[in-house]
Parts: C-alpha cells; structure tokens; sequence
C-alpha cells in the first residue's frame, strides 16, 4: 500500500486578529489615494448649491394667528346669567366681520393682481436682484431693447 501525501494547509486567521482590523492609518491612507475624487464632489456640490441661491427668487411668508381668550370674572357661573355681558361669540363675529370687510377692500382696489417682469431664463432673475438703484439695470452683452 503506497499512501497518498496529504495536503497542508496554512491555519487561518481568526477574528479579531490583525490581517482583519483595518487602522486609523490604514484608513487615512484610503482617503488619501482618493483625495481628488474627493475634492472633486465637494468642489460640485459647492458649484451646485451656489448656482441654486444664485438663481432662485427668496421667498418671504408672513402668517398670523388670533387667539381670542376670555377674561375670567369674580362671578364665576353667575356671568351666564347677565344677558348684557359680552360674549366670546360676539367678538368671534366682529373678527369675522372685519376678515369679510378686508376681503372687499381687496377686490375693490384689486389687491390681488399681481405684475411681475419676465426675466432672461436661468440667470436673469439673479441678474436683476444683484443690479442696486430704482433705475432699469442695463442689458447684459450688449442686446438691445425689444
């Protein structure tokens, strides 16, 4: 009986040896080889983001909300039985009332229209927001008026 020569085989590592664990350095390192890449998608993302405030309009909102409270008595419970007392429906109507009365106003002096200028696409709105003075700002390349 001739025997077969068995085949050895290295034992490998198990966890938490040091062929697993990558340092600090190590890491460091990975950056560094792809410094430019990275450079290259900060440098796009500040070209984006400063295209977008360049050419967006800002935005301006204004919201308000009434709160109406009643003012305790002494009376307490005997305030209901008053009928000359105000009432907190009685200054609901008037808030009511005055919101109905500005809504006429409104169309009566035709608040709602609105003008607005056309601007060149892309950059002309930001073009127009960076021009300072109640004068016309002037046409950007050389282009006349139309």
């Amino acid at each position: 009986m001739t025997s077969t020569p068995q085949r050895v085989t290295p034992p490998r590592p198990g966890p938490g040896t040091q062929d697993d664990e990558l340092g600090l350095g190590r890491y460091l390192a990975i950056l560094g080889e792809r410094r430019g890449t990275i450079a290259a998608a900060v440098a796009l993302a500040l070209a984006l983001g400063g295209m977008y405030l360049l050419t967006t309009a800002p935005v301006y909102r204004a919201n308000a909300i009434l709160r109406i409270e009643q003012k305790g008595s002494s009376l307490g419970q005997l305030d209901e039985l008053i009928p000359d007392a105000p009432s907190m429906a009685a200054t609901e109507m008037e808030v009511l009332g005055s919101r109905a009365l500005l809504g006429r106003v409104a169309d009566a002096l035709h608040l709602g229209v609105s003008a607005e200028p056309r601007y060149f696409p892309g950059v002309g709105a930001a073009y127009a927001r960076a021009h300072e003075g109640p004068e016309l700002a002037a046409v950007p390349w050389g282009g006349g008026a139309s």
